[in-house]
């Protein structure tokens, strides 16, 4: 039988003009190549590899991917996926929160956020970042808060540290402490308010210091001008008053008063123009009796004794002085106009 259908086909072959033995194909195997079969390079496998089979060796043994490279190109590892990240991908991200979305616009790329999300963990990890106080914090987040930045219970145990508060009285300071406690700052911010404050005293102080410099200046001119040669007689009347009234600390603290424009009231013109007037009625002739104080009579009294007393011993001297004469004149109708003395000379009191 095997013989005849093999004639048959040698026949059926010679039938169109092809002539000789007919070559009759042995089985393939299952799913595989047709034995015996070559690639045009005579090696084994270039036909399947035609077909779709195993890519062919590169000829060093290794397997050639589809697109001639070759497969462990990546040092082995798998080929990063391409086009992975959407451009809507901040949107995506955001999921319809548009705050959220607009946040993201200032990072690049999700390596970008991803950076920035490691970076501020490692912060949170190192104590770099500390809590913060919401509107509507709660006595549990306040207290937190304080703890996290070193705020003390009590406003009276800032610890200030080197900062002087020499020129900031007590119950200032006090005001100042509870203030910054009460709107939780911390220490070094408390520190540098109290600095700053300070420095605005200091300032102050300097800037009043130049100015009461300048008003010395600036009122004697005027004084000088306006009163000539009575100029330092006219100031011993008002001393003279002051130091007839009160002791010595409360003239200089009434002296050192200020006035609605930061003016001292000794350095004034038109106060000391006041005190010239009251001293003139206390003393018409505006005798000038040092140390008498608020008794001026017996000042005049005893200085003019004096005088007297000098013409009576040793009138020569009396006679060559004529500053001393000028002085008697001058007690004498002082004591006249203050009813000391009558016209002839005659001590009434």
């Amino acid at each position: 039988m095997y013989l005849k259908k093999f004639l048959l086909r040698n026949d059926d072959a010679g039938a169109d003009g092809g002539g000789g033995a007919a070559v009759v194909d042995p089985p393939a195997d299952k799913g595989g190549a047709p034995a015996g079969a070559t690639g045009a390079d005579g090696t084994a496998g270039a036909a399947a590899a035609a077909k779709g089979g195993a890519p062919a060796a590169d000829g060093k043994g290794k397997p050639a991917d589809d697109k001639g490279g070759k497969a462990d190109d990546n040092g082995g590892k798998p080929p990063e996926p391409k086009g992975w990240v959407p451009d809507d991908w901040r949107e995506k991200a955001a999921r319809g929160d548009a705050k959220v979305a607009q946040r993201l616009t200032r990072y690049a790329s999700p390596e970008a956020v991803v950076d920035a999300l490691v970076a501020a963990q490692n912060k949170i990890s190192a104590g770099e970042l500390k809590p913060v106080l919401g509107k509507n914090a709660t006595a549990d987040d306040i207290k937190a808060y304080r703890e996290a930045h070193g705020i003390p219970e009590e406003h009276t145990k800032y610890d200030l540290k080197d900062v002087k508060t020499d020129l900031i009285k007590p119950d200032h300071l006090d005001l100042i402490l509870k203030h910054a406690h009460e709107t939780n700052q911390t220490p070094d911010q408390v520190k540098s308010t109290v600095g700053a404050v300070k420095g605005i005293l200091e300032n102050m102080q300097a800037e009043r210091a130049e100015k009461d410099a300048g008003d010395i200046v600036t009122n004697e001119d005027a004084l000088r001008t306006e009163w000539g040669g009575d100029f330092r007689r006219n100031i011993n009347l008002i001393h003279g008053l002051l130091d007839g009234q009160a002791d010595e600390a409360l003239k200089e603290s009434f002296l050192s008063a200020r006035l609605p424009d930061g003016t001292l009231v000794g350095n004034h013109p038109g106060f000391m123009r006041m005190m010239l007037g009251v001293a003139l009625v206390q003393n018409p002739t505006g005798t000038v009796v040092p140390g008498a104080g608020a008794n001026l009579d017996g000042g005049i009294k005893e200085e003019l004794e004096k005088i007297q007393n000098t013409m009576k011993t040793n009138r020569s001297t009396y006679n060559k002085d004529t500053k001393m004469q000028d002085r008697f004149r001058e007690l004498t109708d002082a004591a006249i106009k203050r009813g000391l003395m009558d016209e002839n000379g005659n001590w009434k009191k």
